[in-house]
C-alpha cells in the first residue's frame, strides 16, 4: 500500500487522521503527499500511527492556506 498525507489545508495536530493508507489503483491530486514506505525499513501501519499522533504543526507553512510541504515533510 502507498502513504497518504494532507498536503494544503489538513489537520496536523496530534491525534488527527492526515495519513492513510490505500491500496489498488487511485488518482492522488497535488493536495496530498504520496509516501512510498521501505518495507524492510518501515511498517506502513507504524508510519501512519506515528503521523496520525504527532503535532505536525511546527512543519506547516502558509498564512491564508497552510501547507506541509515536502521538504518539511
Amino acid at each position: 500500500p502507498l502513504v497518504l498525507v494532507g498536503e494544503d489545508g489538513a489537520k496536523w495536530a496530534s491525534g488527527e487522521n492526515t495519513a492513510f493508507a490505500v491500496e489498488g489503483r487511485c488518482w492522488v491530486n497535488n493536495h496530498a503527499h504520496v509516501l512510498r514506505p521501505l518495507r524492510d525499513t518501515v511498517i506502513d501501519n507504524w508510519l501512519i500511527h506515528y503521523l496520525n499522533h504527532s503535532d505536525l504543526s511546527d512543519f506547516v507553512s502558509g498564512l491564508t492556506v497552510p501547507k506541509l510541504n515536502q521538504g518539511n515533510l
